[in-house]
């Protein structure tokens, strides 16, 4: 058996926003209906609000997601009888006008989240999405705080993040901002209106993981109110290791030198256009990632309903673990999706139960320190591993994804290790069974730790300042 020695580069530690933990949720098929709302009485799932407090989501963004572009937010507000019944011509079906803005952010509050709002680009207009801001922020009494408070909000709703639009390189959807320079153009009347209305939000804008030129020309015409660039990625579950060692190895670098290109400049925008710039670098919002292979159980038209595997779980606290280490420019990520759709969630003949990727997500979410520290050995065949610090306690994240065990030499005194398996790593779980096993296990020896194949591990050091091995 392989013995591999952790090793912690001094004094590289750096800051880890926990909003890189969030999720995502949209108006598609059962996600929000019959998932996060009660089909009969449309209100909250209380089972569902409990898992989603468990799961410790640290930012939730909404209404998407593609449907983002017919969606228009005063349809949804005030009182039910008075919202407007639509179609949802993205992804068929009724739109669930029972939860719209107000609804949206109690959710958010019950499970501990930050509200993060994506606006209309390809049919709404800049004004509209103002109306929006002014709406979730107003303080004063304009007409938009006013109609908050008469719909019985009488504190604004706070809402800092900002998406300007949603992938909007994608051809098929609506909108004709596909053509970069109409999406730089119009994103900037956008900017104008919303940070006119309130200054201190913070807006994420576009852009495209396969694409440099596309993010050059978003951050050549917007880097100085470019708070956020936005990056989404799905993997598929056969080639998914390989997928992720090419994005944190060739994607991401690109992205990160491009970014630092405008990040080392001065920034000052003209007192006429009345509007401050951005307060910190551009940093990284990757803001939909999941594996998405389809659905062959013909469950949903768009293969939206997948249902993952232990070695997807995998994948995922892979990526959990990259987060981590790029955690110095990703500052936000988003699960795609919470519930039903994509998801960690399941809500099925009223019951709700967990599939395998909830597991590595809740481990992570709810042991993460407040600095990663950086090692000499992170990645080794398929392994992965991060380690994160408090003032005296130290996490150190292991994923193994090889079929091998592996014992690794500790860099601090450990006390226990809590271990992830799947009796078979090849099937889901479902409402019937449970295929997840996980364990906490005192360490003997207190400087190396046993880990098994295929498994997903947790080791707890309580004491960082000893002296490392």
């Amino acid at each position: 058996m392989e013995t591999v020695t952790i090793r912690p580069i001094p004094g590289k530690a750096q800051n880890i926003d926990h909003k890189i933990f969030g999720s995502f949720i949209e108006h598609i098929e059962n996600c929000i209906q019959d998932g996060i709302l009660e089909k009969e009485t449309g209100k909250f799932r209380q089972d569902v609000v409990e898992i989603c407090r468990n799961l410790k989501t640290a930012v939730l963004r909404f209404p998407g997601g593609t449907v983002t572009g017919i969606y228009h937010w005063e349809d949804d507000i005030g009182p039910l009888e008075s919202r407007k019944h639509r179609r949802n011509l993205t992804w068929g079906g009724m739109m669930e006008d029972r939860f719209g803005t107000a609804e949206f952010i109690t959710f958010c509050r019950q499970i501990g989240a930050e509200p993060m709002l994506c606006v209309n680009m390809p049919s709404g207009t800049p004004e509209e999405a103002a109306n929006w801001v002014e709406y979730c922020n107003g303080a004063g009494h304009t007409f938009y705080a006013d109609l908050r408070r008469s719909h019985g909000y009488e504190e604004p709703f706070n809402v800092r993040y900002w998406c300007i639009g949603n992938e909007s390189f994608s051809i098929p959807d609506l909108g004709m901002q596909d053509d970069v320079k109409t999406y730089t153009r119009q994103a900037w009347e956008f900017t104008k209106f919303m940070k006119m209305t309130d200054p201190e939000i913070e807006l994420v804008f576009v852009g495209n993981i396969c694409s440099q030129e596309w993010n050059r020309e978003i951050m050549d015409s917007l880097w100085e109110v470019c708070d956020f660039l936005s990056l989404h990625y799905y993997a598929n579950s056969a080639n998914a290791q390989l997928q992720l060692k090419e994005l944190e190895e060739k994607h991401l670098p690109a992205v990160e030198q491009l970014l630092s290109e405008y990040n080392n400049r001065p920034i000052q925008i003209d007192r006429w256009y009345r509007i401050p710039p951005r307060k910190h670098d551009t940093w990284i919002a990757m803001d939909e990632w999941n594996i998405w292979d389809g659905d062959p159980d013909g469950r949903s038209p768009y293969g939206v309903q997948q249902r993952y595997t232990w070695r997807d779980a995998l994948w995922c606290g892979s990526f959990l673990s990259m987060l981590i280490r790029k955690c110095n420019t990703i500052r936000i990520a988003n699960l795609a999706q919470l519930v039903n759709v994509l998801a960690p969630i399941i809500v099925e003949d009223g019951s709700v139960w967990k599939q395998t990727i909830y597991y590595p997500f809740a481990l992570f979410s709810g042991n993460c320190g407040q600095r990663y520290i950086p090692c000499e050995t992170e990645h080794f065949g398929q392994m992965s591993i991060a380690l994160s610090e408090n003032e005296k306690s130290c996490y150190l994240y292991i994923v193994n994804a090889e079929d091998q065990p592996k014992s690794l030499r500790l860099p601090y005194p450990a006390d226990r290790i809590k271990i992830m398996q799947s009796d078979q790593p090849d099937m889901p779980n479902s409402m019937d069974r449970e295929h997840v096993k996980v364990k906490d296990s005192q360490i003997s020896g207190n400087n190396e730790a046993f880990i098994p194949p295929v498994s997903i591990c947790l080791v707890y050091m309580p004491d960082r300042q000893t002296i490392p091995n």
